[in-house]
């Protein structure tokens, strides 16, 4: 009787155990609803959270070439070129003929070097693939190959056009013909998409034989790079198998077997063994999980384990949902299209601008091209031999011997604050001045171009406000330049001075300044303190400390500071101060700079 009992209860743990199962499968997102989240986080360059989504897929469904696919692309656009062959020959051996397959693989030829079976490759995958993409692609590898006029009289939809447009610009060029180089090369660098002052993610056309391809995903940690299914784990096998867990715990009562994260079958009697026709599975890689339970309904192990099938009479892959399928085919085509590399542009730009005696634009685009790397080629050279860059060791005040007085605002733009400050100053007619930083001019140009326009001065405080002593100085020099060349696209004027955050700086950041024509601007007043206080206290400690030349440091996003300020400027009135920019400051008491003499 008891025996009877303890197989009817293992019975009754074994039905829970699979209808348990049942529904943690139905509930899990399928492997492709998984791999188009992965997509979407490629595209806003989550490279991290993206490869864990796709290794879950894979894990659940490795037979499955779109994810293969998907894995292909987030290791090629992050630069893993061996990765990425491996996951895009896997996708490959499971769907032969498909164009995507062809394309991404001559991708990773042309990133190698290998420019005739890129080529090769594009041409073959265009019948059946995105033409636009192929096409694309096969006429850069003719300008790689030295053809004239490439990039010309190629209709293609709009989503190419700066792609388009940077090829005929960069063709013109190395032609000699400069003013229609600059044309074609600053309508590429508008109509790029996303940030304007970093590098797409995808893959980017470099213009060089050396170097043709380069990738604008960050780098997947070591950690996390395996993403990829190992294709060499196991041999290929094919009709019925059978397969058991290596090892059988005496107190072992059931075994669950799960396939591709489905559960398939429940073996309660020893050896525990699953016969599986591998005819029912599509051909590729798939994952089996093996849970061994106690009597009493406890795991008491789980074993992973992956088998490569192959049939000639193959089931066709599963979770193919038609339209799933189809966006996130189109979604890989999108990621996959060769976009212009923006520091490529912007410095052929500047080449162009010169040679055609355009000396302002010269600046603009040398200014966007040390934004993304200070670093390459002659950058550095051509700036700081252009006029107007002179630079000092620093401006702390203006002379005592004038009632002049320049007011400050660090930080921002800021919606709801900025436009209040703006309104005060333009009430009173104060001319101001305002360090920005860089990623809120970046995110906000209409509202920094208003504070150009009022009449305010527009200067630099970085792009990201880090304490410039503690970083590399390839990064100090990104950091400002970043946010000059911001500022210069929404005011079109280059900025002379910065703020360093925090107060934080020594001769290295400065000698860096130097190099780009920027002075690093101080203060004697600094109100942050009592700007998180009241308006009163704010004025009651400021004003008895302003002195003739004072610089007064205040900030722009406080409501105590908007409060303030009127009362500010009309105390300073009644004691007979004259409001003034930095700039205007700093050429009234022009003796007390010194040259660094840094370049």
């Amino acid at each position: 009787m008891r025996k009877y009992t303890s197989v009817r209860l293992a019975f009754f743990l074994s039905i829970c155990t699979l209808i348990c199962l049942a529904a943690e499968c139905s509930a899990a997102p399928s492997s492709l609803a998984s791999a188009e989240t992965a997509l979407q986080l490629i595209k806003e360059g989550e490279t991290r959270v993206s490869a864990r989504t796709i290794r879950q897929a894979l894990n659940a469904d490795p037979s499955n070439p779109l994810i293969h696919q998907v894995s292909g692309t987030l290791l090629l656009l992050s630069g893993d070129l061996i990765g990425a062959s491996a996951e895009w020959k896997i996708a490959e051996s499971i769907l032969p003929n498909d164009s995507l397959n062809r394309y991404a693989r001559g991708i990773i030829n042309l990133a190698q070097g290998n420019r005739p079976k890129a080529l090769q490759l594009f041409q073959s995958a265009e019948p059946g693939g995105n033409r636009a993409s192929c096409l694309l692609a096969e006429r850069y590898v003719e300008f790689l190959n030295g053809a004239v006029g490439s990039g010309s009289g190629l209709p293609l939809p709009d989503i190419y056009s700066a792609s388009i447009r940077g090829l005929s610009g960069m063709t013109a060029e190395r032609e000699g013909d400069h003013v229609r180089a600059l044309g074609a090369l600053t309508a590429a660098l508008d109509e790029m998409p996303g940030d304007k002052f970093s590098e797409p993610f995808s893959p980017i056309m470099t213009y060089e034989l050396e170097t043709p391809l380069r990738f604008g995903l960050p780098t997947i940690p070591v950690a996390q790079a395996n993403a990829k299914v190992n294709d060499s784990a196991s041999a290929a096998c094919s009709g019925v198998v059978s397969i058991a867990p290596d090892y059988v715990d005496t107190d072992t009562g059931y075994v669950v077997f799960k396939i591709d994260g489905a559960l398939n079958s429940l073996a309660n009697t020893p050896p525990y063994r699953l016969v599986l026709d591998t005819t029912r599975f599509a051909n590729g890689i798939h994952h089996i999980e093996i849970i061994l339970y106690s009597r009493d309904g406890q795991v008491i192990s789980r074993v992973n384990k992956e088998i490569k099938t192959s049939n000639v009479a193959a089931a066709a892959p599963k979770d193919m949902d038609s339209s799933l399928i189809g966006r996130i085919h189109d979604a890989i085509w999108q990621l996959l299209i060769l976009r212009p590399s923006r520091l490529s542009l912007a410095y052929a730009a500047a080449g162009a601008a010169r040679a055609a005696g355009n000396t302002d634009q010269t600046k603009k685009y040398l200014e966007i091209a040390a934004s993304l790397d200070p670093n390459y080629r002659d950058t550095r050279v051509r700036y700081a031999a252009l006029p107007g860059n002179l630079a000092f060791n620093s401006f702390w005040r203006g002379a005592p011997s004038e009632k002049l007085v320049a007011i400050t605002f660090d930080d921002g733009p800021k919606p709801g604050i900025t436009e209040q400050l703006l309104q005060i100053l333009a009430r009173e007619r104060v001319p101001a001045t305002f360090f920005l930083i860089g990623r809120h001019t970046t995110a906000f140009p209409e509202l920094t171009r208003q504070i150009s326009q009022a009449g305010m001065e527009v200067e630099c405080h970085t792009y990201t406000h880090p304490n410039l002593c503690r970083i590399p100085s390839a990064d100090v020099e990104r950091e400002l330049m970043r946010t000059v060349a911001s500022i210069r696209a929404a005011t079109g004027r280059t900025p002379k001075y910065f703020r360093p955050p925090g107060g934080n700086l020594n001769p290295v950041v400065i000698k860096i300044a130097a190099r780009w024509g920027l002075t690093p601007c101080m203060w004697t007043v600094d109100g942050e303190t009592m700007e998180k206080t009241t308006a009163d206290r704010l004025l009651d400690w400021m004003l008895p400390r302003i002195v003739p030349g004072s610089i007064l440091l205040l900030h722009n996003g406080r409501m105590t500071t908007v409060d303030a300020l009127p009362y500010l400027i009309s105390g300073l009135r009644k004691k007979g101060y004259t409001f003034v920019t930095i700039e205007q400051l700093a050429n009234r008491t022009i003796g007390q700079f010194r040259l660094t003499g840094a370049r």
